[in-house]
């Protein structure tokens, strides 16, 4: 982990309240399927974490969503040419076997570091399937993207105006594999939890520093101990973690 800075080389919303970051990358610097960075903003106390999405010889994407005055300010300041601040790069990161067969399930902004994973396992010649899940058609981010990785795309939306009607479970009628890598809400993560034994979950989660000296990220795994997302995940095996 390091501190770098880095200048901004676009700053673009890419669907409804959603944006795409990116920034230089430092000749150094490299990231693993899974891993994050925390940026720093002016004017406010804590980092906030992102996922990397994906990774350029000389740059990385970010993609969040504006949920707060953090997300909001990064939205309407975060200029082409400003340097920003972040560590990097932080947390654990997927395991993958290469010529495996996984399926993966990634709900809203938990897509974005799935798009990563997708584009390391094709690396690694593994078959893969994907299903996504969005709220509705103007939420809908990566989908073009996945579709140069697999054919084996399914995208649902709650509202039905897109893909098939429902969320993720509705759409795996059609796979196969049951090797999971999973990103998205807490309740989305507790379904896919009751259905599949076998894979790993990326956890979403506040966080105050981001290298496990706060705390403030702490989750309760199934053998009664404590665990942070932040440097013990943000990746889990599947039935690791009480949700």
């Amino acid at each position: 982990m390091k501190d770098y800075r880095s200048k901004i080389i676009f700053n673009k919303q890419i669907a409804n309240d959603i944006y795409k970051l990116r920034v230089q990358k430092d000749i150094n610097l490299s990231f693993l399927a899974g891993q994050f960075i925390e940026i720093r903003l002016n004017n406010f106390y804590l980092r906030r974490p992102f996922s990397i999405v994906y990774e350029g010889d000389d740059y990385f994407d970010v993609i969040y969503k504006i949920f707060g005055c953090g997300t909001k300010f990064m939205s309407k300041n975060l200029k082409s040419g400003d340097e920003i601040s972040y560590l990097a790069p932080l947390g654990n990161s997927f395991k993958l076997t290469p010529n495996s067969k996984i399926l993966i399930l990634g709900g809203g902004v938990g897509v974005p570091p799935l798009y990563f994973l997708a584009n390391q396992a094709k690396k690694l010649n593994c078959d893969i399937e994907v299903c996504l899940g969005f709220l509705d058609k103007n939420s809908i981010i990566l989908e073009n993207e996945f579709k140069k990785i697999t054919k084996n795309v399914c995208i649902c939306t709650i509202s039905g105006d897109y893909g098939i009607k429902g969320t993720i479970l509705d759409g795996l009628d059609n796979f196969k594999n049951d090797l999971v890598y999973a990103c998205g809400p807490n309740a989305m993560l507790r379904a896919i939890q009751n259905k599949f034994n076998n894979g790993f979950i990326s956890l979403e989660a506040r966080m105050g520093c981001g290298f496990g000296v706060c705390n403030g990220c702490v989750v309760k795994t199934n053998d009664g101990l404590n665990k942070r997302v932040c440097t013990d995940g943000a990746i889990f095996e599947i039935s690791e973690v009480k949700l």
